[in-house]
């Protein structure tokens, strides 16, 4: 109808709700820009447009339109803006806190992608990172992650979900830095001296390390740095790595092939439960499919975060734990630490999945385990910073 009649003004009104229930926030507020060209005094599009600018953390340009659609006499704008306006003060004084604790910002463009795999929300970030010279000017970045609350495990209807993913539960995670890229070779060869991995390349992530190999580096990367380094928890790993989401991934419901690096021939897991096949119209299936990549990838070299400033956490290689592997989460810990007791000690826990497997075992939720001897072409970790600040 719009191409019919380009000055329709409630054409460009609906196509905007529509766009908005559809999550594509951009193209919305592309129409009710186009609106206002037209009728620069239609309150309900300020109103509208503004929340489309809210769903994409654009909290400012959101205020302004409320405003806008107050002083037009759309009264109902006031409770928008306020809830605005809230975000806008919390995100700032997030960002007070994160200025606190020194290093450098730096930005990103997190992503969000619906069941089919095409991007409906980009929003540009900011957060922090502390770099450490290893030598040689190998620099490794650990970015701050604010702690928080969230539910850990998958819900009873999440694709591809296993019973080792429950009971869903409630975590309360402290404050901690970690690594904002797995751990290249050439960091590995700065601390260790030596490269074990199958494919050779320095900003490669390291692979064929077992969880002992992960621990010493982590022991030896304390004693050069004087800051505690050691591997993360099993829930600091699944919070960080969902970085305030709820969804599979952090980006959303499904993988797809320029996203991240996993084995594309299998997109989706084909050991779902029957009584769980009626979700299949939100599955891995409906991704896009291109070549496999049968290795590894260069760190960040996808250029997707997540919310938290975080690179590959679905695939490329599988990251150890400080854990051992439990069946499921019953009598798990609720305040985000190493869950030691009534585990199996002959094994540890990997998460993230990685180049050799399929999409959905790259799940946030998605759990795995190894004996801590393994040592595999698809393993690798990042590490953990309890303390920032020098303690010799």
């Amino acid at each position: 109808m719009i191409q019919v009649s380009p000055n329709w003004v409630e054409a460009y009104y609906n196509r905007g709700l529509a766009r908005i229930k559809l999550e594509e926030y951009e193209a919305a507020i592309y129409d009710y820009t186009a609106l206002l060209r037209l009728q620069p005094t239609h309150a309900k599009a300020y109103n509208n447009r503004g929340n489309a600018y809210y769903k994409l953390d654009d909290y400012e340009a959101a205020i302004a339109d409320y405003d806008k659609a107050i002083e037009l006499g759309f009264s109902s704008a006031q409770k928008n803006r306020n809830i605005a306006f809230g975000a806008w003060a919390e995100l700032n004084r997030k960002r007070e806190e994160e200025e606190q604790i020194g290093g450098e910002a730096f930005e990103f463009e997190v992503i969000t992608v619906n069941s089919e795999g095409d991007i409906t929300k980009r929003r540009r970030q900011q957060r922090r990172a502390l770099k450490e010279n290893l030598g040689n000017n190998v620099i490794l970045e650990m970015v701050y992650i604010r702690g928080g609350t969230f539910m850990m495990g998958s819900p009873d209807l999440e694709y591809g979900r296993s019973g080792d993913e429950g009971p869903r539960h409630k975590v309360t995670v402290p404050s901690f830095f970690m690594g904002k890229y797995l751990i290249t070779q050439a960091q590995w060869t700065a601390v260790m001296g030596n490269n074990p991995s199958n494919w050779k390349g320095a900003n490669l992530p390291v692979e064929t390390v077992s969880w002992h190999d992960a621990v010493e580096f982590c022991q030896r990367l304390s004693q050069k740095t004087g800051k505690t380094y050691r591997l993360p928890s099993e829930a600091e790993w699944e919070y960080a790595c969902r970085a305030g989401t709820t969804t599979p991934l952090h980006f959303g419901k499904i993988m797809t092939p320029g996203l991240a690096n996993y084995n594309v021939n299998y997109p989706f897991d084909q050991t779902i439960s029957p009584e769980l096949a009626n979700y299949n119209s939100n599955n891995y299936a409906n991704a896009p499919k291109e070549i496999y990549r049968e290795k590894t990838t260069p760190v960040g070299s996808f250029g997707v975060a997540n919310a938290f400033g975080l690179y590959d956490l679905h695939g490329n290689v599988w990251e150890w734990c400080a854990d051992p592997w439990h069946e499921n989460y019953l009598g798990a810990p609720s305040d985000g630490s190493v869950w030691q007791s009534g585990g199996d000690d002959s094994t540890r826990i990997l998460r993230g999945g990685s180049w050799l497997n399929i999409a959905g075992h790259c799940r946030s939720a998605y759990r795995y385990w190894d004996p801590p001897g393994s040592r595999d072409a698809d393993i690798s970790f990042r590490v953990v910073c309890v303390s920032p600040v020098r303690t010799r």
